[in-house]
């Protein structure tokens, strides 16, 4: 069991591949650059009044596509049972094809969470660490949104590995 925690199974799946392997990586880091390039360019009135809008919009999506993943694991995990999962166990391929599941969920929590918290950061920080934190939103929004779409890669494997381990009659 204690091959399941968080850290061990990224472990298991490499951190490399995760990031400075996977290009969007650095594309999210760009968009992070530009946007904190964009909004540092702002007059003050413009930044004031998209700032809530940009935190609420935000914080909306990465709850709703939270919830979608959740779900779609769900269908994953509801399909493939018994002697499917023992096979899958082997060589720790169920561990790398849903830790991204996992790491992703975490990803859109991490953008509710720091969305929301836009909401009242102005209260407490000045204007650049508001702009670095918004920075590292764009940085944690794009590459969950690309997480996410690669989350499709990783249900079909299942469902190829699935379809072949379940005996033919």
């Amino acid at each position: 069991m204690d091959d399941i925690s968080f850290w061990k199974m990224l472990r298991v799946t490499k951190v490399g591949t995760l990031t400075w392997k996977y290009p969007i990586f650095y594309i999210s880091i760009c968009l992070a650059v530009i946007s904190y390039y964009y909004f540092s360019k702002m007059d003050a009135q413009s930044y004031a009044d998209i700032f809530p809008y940009i935190s609420d919009t935000i914080a909306s999506i990465s709850a709703t596509l939270m919830g979608i993943i959740l779900a779609g694991l769900a269908i994953i995990v509801g399909l493939a049972v018994g002697d499917i999962l023992n096979l899958l166990l082997r060589g720790k391929t169920l561990q790398k094809l849903l830790f991204p599941f996992w790491l992703v969920t975490l990803l859109w929590a991490i953008s509710t969470i720091i969305a929301i918290s836009l909401n009242f950061v102005p209260l407490f920080v000045s204007k650049s660490v508001e702009l670095y934190l918004l920075s590292f939103e764009v940085f944690i929004f794009t590459y969950s949104v690309f997480g996410t779409v690669g989350l499709i890669g990783s249900t079909i494997k299942i469902f190829v590995l699935i379809a072949q381990l379940v005996p033919k009659e």
